[in-house]
């Protein structure tokens, strides 16, 4: 049972290894602390031998977890898998689980899976109950074109004269602040009188953009931004003005050296301790492409329980990574 842990919020866990030829090699952004271990478990194992996890599903479709998904498919074969979803296992974590049992070994076989339903006491059935469903699968059918796996695909199901969606539209999750604004863990660890837990860093209030006395080039850098409690149902509904400093990679460079960027740079350099991304203290840790906030786009949650999916019609809207956004390509 490996420590699940998102590298947003915990880079400093992250940086020892990142910086190991280990990790070097498998670092990916996106990626769960825990994809480390099943590294090098793949490491530590014997040609046969058994690697068994209890881990969290959502990596077998996350781009962050490609890296991991690919060594799998090159190197380990499913024994058997029991997707928990999302029965509750431990009191404390949140999310959906599964037990994977893999084997080191290039041998292609089947595996069983079973899909538990709503009760977690037939996990150890080996025949469909009102509980579990039980299918046995090939491993070679399980890994998708895109580095996703795939335990559920009905292969009865014709593709050939379908379009995939990735052909239309192109799909992209909001820019990683690093920080968005301070927090009380990041106060309590580097004690400033000067900070309060909420100012904004990288999003600000419209109070606190009015503070800092931008002038015009300043302003171009500065973007309308939603926040999980803004989007519902179909529309757009901002509670409070918010606002993102869109520094990319030519922006943070302009804060470092241009005079015509003095604000911006001296509102971050007082945040500087608190500043995480890996283009600080002036860069935004993910800013992603300018192109999936300003066309018309689809904004949705990355996880809810209610609809979540809005249109920005007029691309006038920026969000943090807790978003994902879905765009037409060119149609020529």
């Amino acid at each position: 049972n490996p420590p699940y842990l998102r590298e947003k919020g915990n880079a400093y866990r992250f940086e020892v290894v990142n910086k190991s030829t280990f990790g070097k090699k498998y670092h990916q952004g996106k990626m769960d602390f825990w994809f480390y271990f099943l590294h090098k478990a793949i490491d530590l194992s014997k040609n046969n031998g058994v690697i068994s996890y209890i881990t969290s599903r959502y990596w077998i479709s996350s781009t962050g977890a490609s890296k991991l998904i690919i060594r799998v498919k090159d190197t380990l074969k499913f024994l058997s898998v029991v997707d928990i979803g999302k029965l509750k296992v431990f009191d404390n974590v949140a999310g959906q689980h599964m037990v994977s049992v893999y084997r080191k070994t290039s041998t292609n076989c089947d595996f069983i899976y079973k899909k538990l339903i709503d009760e977690i006491f037939d996990i150890n059935s080996n025949i469909d109950t009102d509980n579990i469903e039980i299918s046995h699968i090939s491993n070679s059918d399980v890994f998708t074109e895109n580095n996703e796996i795939n335990f559920l695909l009905d292969r009865n199901i014709p593709l050939s004269d379908t379009i995939k969606l990735g052909e239309i539209f192109d799909v992209s999750q909001g820019v990683v602040e690093a920080p968005d604004k301070i927090v009380q863990k990041a106060l309590e660890s580097c004690p400033n009188k000067n900070v309060n837990v909420g100012d904004g860093v990288f999003v600000l209030t419209e109070d606190e953009i009015n503070h800092l006395h931008l002038n015009a080039k300043e302003k171009n850098a500065i973007k309308h931004y939603v926040d999980p409690n803004d989007i519902h149902k179909y529309i757009i509904k901002p509670e409070s003005a918010k606002y993102l400093i869109y520094s990319d990679k030519t922006l943070k460079e302009l804060i470092r050296r241009d005079k015509n960027y003095n604000n911006l740079k001296k509102h971050l350099d007082k945040f500087k301790d608190y500043i995480t991304s890996s283009n600080k203290p002036y860069g935004l840790h993910r800013p992603r492409k300018e192109k999936y906030f300003l066309q018309p786009k689809i904004i949705f949650k990355g996880m809810f329980t209610k609809c979540g999916f809005a249109l920005d019609e007029k691309g006038k809207y920026y969000f943090g990574f807790s978003f994902s956004s879905i765009i037409q390509k060119n149609k020529n």
